[in-house]
């Protein structure tokens, strides 16, 4: 996953991360970067080294300003 800035730009190194999700090539997603909440996410009860999940496809983002 490359991360993106607001205007979509990336932004810093790509991740690697389980796709929990079923997202396509291109599509914008939302990643959790915490062991344990990646874990809770894959249904793991046992320790991993898993670091990321993607959660969610993003329909869409709105920045107010």
């Amino acid at each position: 996953v490359q991360p993106i800035d607001l205007a979509g730009n990336p932004k810093g190194e790509p991740i690697l991360t389980f796709d929990v999700v079923d997202a396509g090539i291109g599509d914008q997603v939302l990643v959790v970067q915490e062991g344990g909440s990646a874990q809770q996410v894959l249904g793991m009860t046992e320790p991993s080294p898993i670091g990321s999940a993607i959660v969610a496809v993003v329909d869409e983002i709105r920045v107010k300003t």
